[in-house]
């Protein structure tokens, strides 16, 4: 339930929504990217749920994926395959971290999730441009900017890895 409300809903549609709109048409091949990890995911979510609500999960399977056969066929459970893909996994987990941490400064200040940012200041976090563009499409940031030093310490949160300095 966790891996379905709180990393997919809440944080993979919300990330993922500008990208998968595409509605400026710029980016076609990360609307096309965004739209197969969806359809990956919810195919996953859907076989791992399916022993415990069977029935609607046959339903969305075979009206989404594939109304020739079932969900509950034998050898359809998903399978864990090697992650070469760990510093990608990485980058991914440290925009979840930042994304928190907009969202808590924000519900301190009792403000909109939509209220504009001006800048968010990251030291020691490096994130590809892809990801910059999520984080700013999520966060309603104009601009986010790895620095050594904040230009001014307004919101600063930290973790281990990295500070974070949210500029409204």
């Amino acid at each position: 339930m966790k891996l379905f409300w709180q990393d997919f809903c809440d944080n993979y549609l919300e990330i993922s929504k500008v990208r998968v709109y595409n509605e400026d048409s710029k980016n076609t091949e990360g609307q096309y990217s965004g739209i197969w990890t969806l359809y990956y995911c919810l195919q996953t979510i859907l076989k791992l749920f399916a022993p415990f609500i069977p029935h609607i999960t046959e339903e969305i399977y075979q009206s989404v994926y594939n109304p020739e056969t079932s969900i509950h066929i034998k050898g359809n459970w998903p399978q864990i395959s090697s992650n070469k893909y760990d510093n990608i996994a990485e980058e991914g987990d440290a925009l979840i971290e930042i994304l928190d941490m907009v969202r808590k400064v924000k519900s301190e200040k009792n403000v909109s999730i939509k209220t504009s940012i001006t800048k968010i200041e990251l030291k020691g976090a490096n994130l590809s441009v892809e990801l910059i563009s999520d984080l700013k499409n999520v966060t309603s940031t104009a601009d986010i900017v790895n620095v050594e030093k904040f230009s001014i310490e307004e919101n600063i949160y930290s973790n281990s890895k990295f500070l974070v300095n949210i500029i409204f």
